[in-house]
């Protein structure tokens, strides 16, 4: 588990310096959770992440909080001080397996090829 979660977390601060295409921040938890990225092999690297360890590594490479506003939520009404726990909220309040979800992944498939990953969905 610990190499996913390293790989996990080189694959988010890769990400997260970078312009995101407009509200698609609902589409990469989808993605995460659900296992739906593959590398130019075709593996995957991030077989499906727990809301908790995803919580976690979100915290560990301190991403930024207002993209909750992309999903609808106020960052105001999560855990202010505890990072890990604001995550969780608010991946608990994002609907996942929405289609709307689904439709935010699909908005990420070009994008991430240029990191050389595959949207499955």
């Amino acid at each position: 588990m610990a190499v996913t979660m390293e790989s996990l977390e080189s694959f988010l601060l890769r990400l997260r310096p970078q312009a995101f295409p407009p509200e698609t921040f609902l589409g990469l938890l989808h993605l995460l959770i659900s296992g739906s990225l593959a590398d130019e092999q075709g593996n995957r690297p991030f077989p499906g992440q727990s809301w908790r360890d995803l919580s976690s590594v979100l915290k560990k490479v301190r991403w930024d909080p207002s993209m909750v506003r992309q999903m609808g939520i106020d960052p105001a009404t999560l855990a202010p001080r505890d990072r890990e726990r604001f995550w969780y909220q608010a991946i608990c309040m994002a609907k996942i397996d929405s289609p709307e979800a689904k439709r935010s992944a699909q908005k990420l498939k070009g994008w991430l090829d240029k990191f050389g990953y595959r949207v499955q969905v």
